[in-house]
């Protein structure tokens, strides 16, 4: 038996005999084991918790068991319940995966979120938890009043949406995703009425899929490292400014902007003193597949750090990528000699 496997048999035990007994319950508060990742899923196809440990997942869900017959009974914060496992392989990754259904006698979103409330009370107990995520879609609950703030409102990876379509929110709402919530990454596809965002958006790596209410500002955050965005903006988002506070010295940390661009190729390079680029077509392939061999290279001069202006076949979208030792992989030994001619390796 493998260690992670081993290590999982051992934590997973834990979790359950806790729900058998309340001396081993109590007892377990006093010895709390790390997760990696604890992820709220709260959409319109499923309610429940995935836990990671290790490279092992588990499901928490909610439905109603009556029509199966002989499962378990355990306790969950003092009330029992059925529940039923289920446990196979990943065929991806060969890692253990375990659903674990609780009986829910009436499968109503207000008691689907009451047995979430009630799992992730239980659960915290007695786990350390490295990373909370939460994925959110029902436009049926109010996001400002879930019960998950209680617990946290910093988060690895915040995803908001509803499958094809946008989640309409409210400007409120939308305010208290990108100001009180906290997040590593997000990927938001959210429509406003009547709304623009002036703001730098908190966070590493965004995924915007609906880009009416985004603006320039929301786009020159200090701790953006990548931004991919679908959709035109209300007002067209300004590149050549993003492009010149990256070169006056803000977001230090950017390695890539790609979105569409409905302004002029002179608006573009106002300024910027762009040359053509010493990437060829096929470093530019291996940087990023949807771009072709048009690109410009600009240098900020407080450093001589180099940067590749980049656009896709019909010119609708654009990708600002900033040089990062990692390219170096995918590159020819011709533009390697370039790259060291200029000190970039």
């Amino acid at each position: 038996m493998r260690n992670s496997d081993m290590f999982f048999k051992i934590q997973f035990s834990r979790i359950e005999t806790a729900m058998r007994s309340d001396k081993f319950l109590q007892r377990m508060k006093g010895c709390k084991f790390d997760i990696d990742h604890f992820h709220w899923i709260v959409t319109s196809n499923r309610i429940g918790i995935d836990l990671q440990i290790g490279g092992t997942r588990i499901y928490f869900s909610y439905r109603n068991l009556d029509n199966e017959i002989g499962n378990p009974v355990r306790k969950l914060n003092g009330k029992y319940l059925f529940f039923k496992l289920h446990e196979k392989t990943s065929k991806s990754d060969g890692n253990r995966c375990i659903q674990w259904e609780f009986d829910l006698r009436t499968e109503s979103v207000e008691n689907r979120m009451e047995m979430l409330k009630e799992t992730t009370k239980y659960l915290k107990e007695f786990l350390t938890i490295k990373h909370y995520n939460l994925r959110f879609d029902l436009k049926e609950l109010k996001i400002q009043d879930l019960f998950i703030w209680e617990h946290t409102k910093k988060f690895n990876n915040l995803d908001i949406s509803e499958g094809r379509r946008s989640l309409e929110l409210s400007p409120e709402d939308l305010k208290f995703i990108l100001e009180e919530l906290k997040a590593e990454i997000r990927s938001l596809k959210i429509g406003v009425n009547d709304f623009e965002y002036e703001k730098p958006i908190q966070g590493k790596y965004l995924n915007i899929e609906n880009m009416k209410w985004i603006t320039t500002k929301c786009l020159m955050g200090p701790d953006l490292v990548k931004m991919y965005g679908v959709g035109t903006s209300k007002n067209a988002i300004n590149l050549n400014e993003i492009i010149k506070n990256w070169l006056n010295g803000g977001s230090l940390h950017l390695r890539s902007i790609s979105c569409v661009y409905e302004g002029s190729l002179e608006d573009l390079f106002e300024g910027l003193n762009a040359t053509e680029s010493m990437f060829s077509a096929q470093d530019i392939t291996k940087l990023s597949d949807n771009f072709l061999d048009n690109g410009r290279d600009i240098r900020r001069t407080t450093d001589r750090h180099l940067a590749i202006i980049m656009f896709s076949k019909g010119k609708r979208s654009v990708q600002f990528l900033t040089w990062h030792p990692d390219y170096v992989k995918d590159m020819r030994p011709e533009t390697c000699q370039k790259l060291r001619n200029i000190h970039m390796i």
